[in-house]
């Protein structure tokens, strides 16, 4: 009964969505937001759940209530009061502030992915690229010189070991004896 109810109950919100009109689709945005929260709270409780069972802690042991009060515990800061520290505080930290953070298995959790993430990690060297105006110089070509086809390479470029040049005439890329090292 309680399930026709609900069913029946989105089903009005959906049709007074449609006949407000502009009132409807504001309240469509709300109802958006709303749900996208609920979906968040899930999502993260769920993820909460997991991580206890990961430690090997049955979350079905625990009322639902009781759950959602350690999710908000979980995901909270909070100053902690002076009069409940539970060790002595030196001198020099007295003036801070104390926050206790009550994330310590979601850090576990982001660190473990973290250091999985970094253990496939290839050190590359940082190459800075080169724009093709430093690469190429460009030639002008023909007897008026208004032929700009042709580029001179301006950088050492390596060659394989048969490697011969084509005919001057035809060729597109210039690459200067000076600036050819063989593979």
């Amino acid at each position: 009964m309680i399930r026709t109810h609900e069913i029946l109950k989105s089903f009005l919100l959906l049709w007074l969505t449609q006949a407000l009109g502009i009132k409807g689709k504001l309240f469509a945005k709300k109802r958006y937001a709303e749900k996208a929260q609920m979906k968040k709270t899930l999502v993260s409780l769920l993820y909460f759940y997991h991580s206890l069972s990961s430690y090997g802690i049955n979350f079905f042991l625990f009322a639902p209530s009781k759950l959602l009060a350690m999710h908000e515990e979980s995901s909270s800061r909070r100053k902690v009061d002076d009069d409940v520290l539970e060790y002595v505080v030196p001198a020099y930290l007295l003036d801070r502030e104390t926050t206790t953070c009550a994330k310590i298995l979601s850090n576990k959790v982001k660190q473990k992915r973290k250091e999985k993430v970094g253990k496939w990690d290839v050190p590359l060297p940082k190459v800075r690229p080169v724009a093709e105006d430093e690469m190429f110089k460009v030639i002008r070509t023909g007897k008026r010189k208004t032929k700009q086809w042709k580029r001179m390479i301006t950088k050492v470029t390596f060659v394989g070991q048969g490697f011969t040049r084509k005919p001057p005439k035809y060729e597109k890329f210039i690459r200067p004896t000076g600036l050819r090292r063989n593979i």
